[in-house]
């Protein structure tokens, strides 16, 4: 069947003329598109580096919001803004690493998705260990933690609020009577409750007009200087976690599905892990004393 008119090849024919244009070719580069959660793209973007000595030029097919942009820019030999355009695995990708390629930083197959703890059953590594094998790299590998700008204005300073996060984009939320629980106890051990609500969703919701309890409705990187500013940071187990662990925030990290997998503890991170994880079926608001 002749794919020539495909959504693929269009989309490359007009990379190809844009390239020409530069008096490049398309084909001395791999396309790289960002998507979906914050994990995914941090574990790509310490991967990328080991591609260099492969030969091709790297380029970003990137939204002009995107909060690791400031990151494609350091990492990246160029990136092109795609605002107005949506592209799909399923449709746009070509699934590997390659000459005029669009290889899109998310670790599940394209036909369908893949269970990667079965795949790695008894690794732990999680979005690191998957985004090594899907870019073909030695899965060995140490990564490389992402550069000066990835940690722009974040300001290193201690003040006795703990920051509550208890929102998470692919898993449910810390919600209920757990939450009011933690933050309770957070209160009365004397110190003031910062809470992400900037999900926009239940969270919200909570009964939180209390004295110290003040809620946070900025953006990642506001969210990061927030929680390295804090005494403690206690999330949902999520991609913000791992962002935190390239910063030296101190946080911890609750399960609120109730199965905590080796394959997605943090606990072997390739940057800071956190202080403890809980399941949320086994936690207690008490077990944060020792790290307040």
């Amino acid at each position: 069947m002749n794919n020539s008119h495909s959504p693929r090849n269009e989309i490359k024919k007009i990379l190809a003329g844009f390239f020409s244009q530069r008096g490049e070719a398309s084909t001395d580069y791999c396309f790289f598109v960002p998507c979906f959660g914050l994990g995914d793209r941090l574990a790509y973007l310490a991967a990328i580096p080991h591609l260099r000595n492969q030969g091709l030029k790297l380029c970003v097919l990137a939204k002009s919001g995107d909060a690791f942009l400031a990151s494609y820019q350091e990492i990246f030999d160029f990136v092109v803004l795609i605002d107005g355009i949506e592209l799909s695995p399923w449709v746009h990708g070509d699934g590997y690493f390659g000459p005029a390629n669009i290889f899109f930083l998310w670790h599940q197959a394209f036909d369908g998705g893949i269970d990667l703890e079965v795949v790695f059953k008894g690794s732990s590594g999680g979005h690191k260990l998957a985004a090594k094998a899907s870019l073909g790299l030695d899965v060995t590998l140490d990564l490389c933690k992402p550069g000066d700008r990835f940690l722009d204005e974040v300001e290193n300073k201690t003040q006795e609020f703990v920051f509550l996060s208890p929102i998470a984009n692919s898993s449910p939320a810390v919600e209920g009577d757990l939450l009011a629980g933690i933050i309770s106890f957070i209160r009365g051990r004397g110190f003031a409750v910062v809470l992400n609500v900037s999900d926009k969703n239940r969270i919200r919701n909570i009964e939180t007009r209390q004295a110290d309890v003040r809620l946070f409705e900025g953006d990642l990187w506001a969210g990061v200087g927030v929680a390295k500013k804090a005494r403690l940071c206690i999330n949902a187990r999520s991609g913000f976690s791992e962002v935190l662990s390239a910063t030296g925030a101190r946080f911890i990290d609750i399960y609120p599905s109730g199965k905590k997998s080796l394959f997605w503890s943090l606990k072997e991170n390739f940057f800071t892990p956190p202080l403890e994880e809980f399941n949320a079926e086994e936690f207690s608001p008490e077990l944060l004393d020792v790290y307040l």
